[in-house]
């Protein structure tokens, strides 16, 4: 899960750059995730 995340991070938004991190397979944070340590 990619968590460190500004303001002038392009994957903030939907667009290309969001969609090349989760195409890569990675998940991007979000306000309100909750991730659950074992």
């Amino acid at each position: 899960v990619y968590v460190h995340i500004n303001n002038t991070n392009p994957i903030w938004r939907q667009g290309p750059e969001r969609d090349a991190v989760t195409e890569a397979g990675f998940e991007v944070g979000h306000d309100g995730m909750e991730i659950e340590l074992a």
